[in-house]
């Protein structure tokens, strides 16, 4: 666990986590890119990030638990539905305590199809659960009791998540979630079944879990080719610097992905 700090100033603890997703099976095209995103991203099943706007990301697409935080369109869903894939008795064998001791509840939400934390009768989301599980701070100003609190928090998903009897579920949720939201964002040429087609798309997926519009300005140049779409990313262009990092772990993981 390593407490981080980001160039606009906002801090929380990240949990880089060790289930890596090259060690699961993969049974379907979407599991593939999931297993390619976490090899590129340097992302585990059980990553949490605590990092950003009030709300913690969790699993290897980072995916965020106040949906209403969501930038890019596999994030729509939110962690919700990743928490919910996980067996009962799990999360309340890696929840039940730290919920209890702040007061909140946990069930799934009928009409969110997931599981969501309450108090009484009524759900709490948004800054109502970013006070509870951050001890009110703002991401930017931190007490030692704050910290602490939003340690707890990091760590009780990081065991949810990397439990025995979680850990495949929350690779296939994610695979799911990326086959739901990103699939239906990928344009129809995209969705071919030919070899050349499908490290097409793999590669535009592995880059839009980072920046979405950016991705697609990089499609948009570069069309859609994997190699024209790596090569145009290691240089300079109406996308970030950050990808030409990401262009030698991608060619690397791409050849290794059995298509």
């Amino acid at each position: 666990m390593n407490w981080q700090q980001h160039e606009s100033g906002r801090a929380g603890w990240v949990i880089v986590g060790d289930l890596q997703t090259s060690h699961y099976a993969a049974h379907d095209y979407w599991s593939k890119v999931v297993r390619l995103i976490g090899m590129v991203e340097g992302r585990c099943i059980d990553y949490v990030d605590g990092t950003t706007a009030g709300v913690f990301s969790l699993g290897v697409l980072a995916l965020p638990l106040d949906a209403r935080a969501a930038a890019k369109p596999h994030e729509i869903g939110g962690a919700g539905a990743l928490l919910a894939a996980i067996p009962p008795d799990v999360l309340r064998a890696t929840l039940g305590a730290v919920c209890e001791r702040h007061g909140v509840g946990f069930e799934r939400a009928r009409e969110a199809g997931g599981p969501a934390f309450t108090r009484g009768l009524r759900l709490i989301a948004g800054d109502e659960i970013a006070d509870v599980m951050f001890g009110c701070s703002d991401g930017y100003a931190w007490t030692p009791d704050q910290m602490n609190v939003a340690r707890e928090w990091a760590l009780a998903f990081s065991e949810t998540l990397r439990h025995p009897s979680a850990r495949r579920a929350a690779f296939d949720a994610s695979a799911m979630a990326l086959r739901a939201y990103m699939g239906a964002a990928l344009p129809m040429q995209a969705a071919g079944n030919d070899l050349p087609t499908k490290r097409a798309s793999a590669v535009f997926l592995t880059f839009a879990v980072h920046a979405y519009e950016a991705a697609r300005r990089l499609q948009a140049v570069a069309g859609w080719n994997a190699e024209s779409m790596m090569d145009h990313a290691s240089k300079i262009g109406a996308w970030p610097e950050t990808f030409a990092a990401r262009v030698p772990r991608l060619r690397a993981a791409l050849t290794s992905e059995v298509w």
